[in-house]
């Protein structure tokens, strides 16, 4: 962008209509860079009402103005009032926090005056933008006079429905009333892993009296911190008295989902039969039944494909078709199934086994192309030259109806130059998708393949044996971000926990302080190092097992060496077998295994096709 610091907006003819406006901004936010405020107030005001996709960076614009006096608060929230139907929900709540942020006094704004913008949050919204909003919440209140026990509860339901951190122990210390202030501090305490003081907090909670209308969330809360401490029957109890007293619903899936990792697997299907005999059409009738599956799959295979083939899920098609073909012998179900989801962990499967080799499976997934292409517009000549430009343009016609495959393609695309590998997968998805259902041609077909399954960083990838397996990991892990860190704190692209880089540098004879562990984390040099040093190890550990190993980098080895004590006496097609994946108690190895062996039989399918 440095290149064009020194455009005026009367000096961008040269660009695209609707690239005008970014440029206007740019210009502007330069102005303001130089501490001329004046000149950028000139054009702003110039060019305020022509923003589209720069509706954002305008609406940033203003508030900095404000901040030096240039604008008024009245004057900024007009502006703000008029940028906002540009502006998606997120960044609608992103600029209004800011704006109360900046505009913030020592007194109360009621829930009428802000609420309006993070009531609508959700999953799908920035982690960041919703803590932001939970920690100005909890401030807020904190200046209100008379605190009420509902102003506080809602408070607390409010921002953790959010999943995201925030200061509980203040937001406890705001109760009018002992109770709810310590199943706050309780709460808090268990999501930071703190059990114990979270059970002693638990416990007086108890003693001063549960109401009636908390007796639930306490047996909840008690079974999650019982079983977190090892007291697994004082858990199943709380469970069970939650299940007879209302909370059905939760408790008795909980309760089986429980027992299944507890090894009781008797106890856990007669839950799980309970819950559907109770809740046929409940929102974990499906969780129940694909659970039931599981559960028989070993013994009463025909009665486990009954549970399959009851659930109503379209994500699970591939699932039912691959265990129809696998229990009834059905060529019928596996041609559907590969022709519907070639992509799927269980086409690949059948693939490999019936050793399919690379030229026919091209031919394969080239069967039904056609003459579609990707087209290119008036954007494209500038994409590597301006591209977080032109990716803002792209997003803005794609949130406003713009949904062409072109568009989809040119937004990951960008993502993923950009390094925002998670943003870009999502809108490869979109892609990759539609492969089966538009005629496009084996270039495009090839593009989208290859823009789902990239291979940047080629230089880092490419010094280890396995680099296939390294994309093939690094693809689930991060999907190549270089900056992700988790929520639990894993790290970089092969996603590592800060001890375990640590140690195993320290075996590479590099000992490092913990902060510069986070730091060097971030380089993608370093921490391929570190993941693929440690993804061999536990290779080499478990005799070239893979899913073995990568159950062990996802979830220790620990839960990897009882699990393969259990499955020894069984026999399986081979050690990648979905009935062998199948039997991995925890759902989120299981996924891990299944994506990460799909990932690699398509890099290696690019690979073969790349050196052709």
């Amino acid at each position: 962008m440095k290149k064009f610091s020194n455009l005026k907006p009367d000096e961008v003819d040269v660009f695209p209509e609707s690239l005008k406006d970014d440029f206007s901004a740019y210009y502007i936010k330069e102005k303001i860079n130089l501490e001329n405020y004046q000149e950028a107030k000139r054009h702003f005001s110039l060019w305020h009402n022509h923003c589209e996709s720069s509706c954002f960076e305008f609406a940033e614009i203003v508030i900095t103005l404000m901040k030096q006096e240039v604008f008024s608060k009245n004057e900024v929230q007009s502006y703000l009032d008029h940028f906002s139907s540009n502006m998606t929900y997120s960044q609608n709540a992103e600029i209004m926090l800011h704006f109360f942020s900046e505009t913030y006094t020592l007194n109360f704004l009621s829930s009428d005056e802000i609420e309006p913008y993070y009531r609508f949050l959700e999953n799908t919204s920035s982690a960041k933008v919703k803590k932001d909003w939970a920690d100005f919440i909890i401030k807020n209140l904190s200046y209100k006079k008379n605190i009420s026990r509902s102003d506080v509860e809602n408070c607390f339901n409010l921002v953790r429905g959010w999943n995201v951190n925030f200061d509980y122990q203040k937001l406890g210390q705001l109760s009018p009333h002992a109770d709810l202030r310590d199943f706050i501090l309780s709460w808090g305490n268990h999501r930071f892993s703190k059990n114990k003081e979270a059970k002693i907090m638990l416990e007086r909670w108890s003693k001063q009296g549960v109401a009636d209308y908390h007796y639930l969330d306490y047996l909840s809360l008690n079974s999650k911190i019982s079983s977190a401490t090892g007291n697994p029957e004082e858990a199943l109890d709380s469970l069970e008295e939650m299940a007879i007293n209302g909370g059905g619903e939760d408790a008795i899936y909980r309760k089986a989902g429980y027992l299944f990792y507890l090894g009781r697997l008797n106890a856990a299907e007669k839950e799980y039969k309970r819950y559907l005999a109770r809740y046929p059409k409940g929102s974990r009738a499906n969780l129940s039944r694909y659970h039931l599956f599981r559960l028989k799959v070993m013994t009463e295979k025909e009665e486990a494909l009954s549970y399959m083939m009851a659930i109503d899920d379209p994500d699970l098609e591939p699932n039912k078709l691959y265990w129809q073909y696998a229990i009834l012998n059905s060529e019928e179900s596996k041609n559907m199934l590969l022709s519907r989801y070639p992509f799927s962990f269980f086409s690949l499967y059948v693939f490999e086994k019936e050793e399919v080799d690379d030229i026919k499976w091209w031919d394969f997934i080239f069967l039904n192309s056609g003459n579609f292409n990707f087209e290119e517009d008036e954007l494209t000549v500038y994409e590597s030259v301006i591209p977080e430009i032109i990716l803002k343009e792209a997003i803005f016609r794609y949130s406003n109806g713009e949904r062409n495959y072109s568009n989809i393609l040119r937004i990951s695309s960008l993502l993923m130059s950009l390094e925002r590998g998670i943003e870009a997968r999502f809108y490869a998805g979109l892609l990759l998708d539609s492969i089966i259902q538009k005629k496009f041609s084996r270039e495009a077909i090839l593009t989208i393949i290859s823009n789902f399954w990239p291979m940047p960083y080629g230089d880092f990838f490419n010094k280890g044996q396995n680099s296939l397996l390294l994309y093939s990991l690094a693809h689930r892990e991060s999907a190549f971000q270089a900056d992700a860190v988790s929520s639990a704190g894993a790290i970089g692209l092969t996603q590592v926990m800060p001890s375990t880089a640590a140690a195993v540098l320290h075996d590479l004879h590099m000992d490092v302080s913990a902060k510069e562990v986070k730091d060097l984390l971030r380089e993608p040099d370093l921490n391929l190092l570190v993941g693929s040093t440690y993804l061999e190890s536990m290779l080499d550990r478990y005799d070239d097992d893979i899913v073995a190993a990568l159950f062990a980098y996802n979830a220790g080895s620990s839960r990897v060496e009882s699990w393969l004590e259990r499955i020894q006496d069984e026999s399986y097609e081979s050690s990648i077998d979905p009935l062998r994946i199948l039997t991995i108690t925890l759902s989120e190895p299981r996924i891990y295994a299944r994506s990460i062996l799909a990932n690699l039989f398509i890099y290696e399918r690019l690979n073969s096709y790349r050196l052709e």
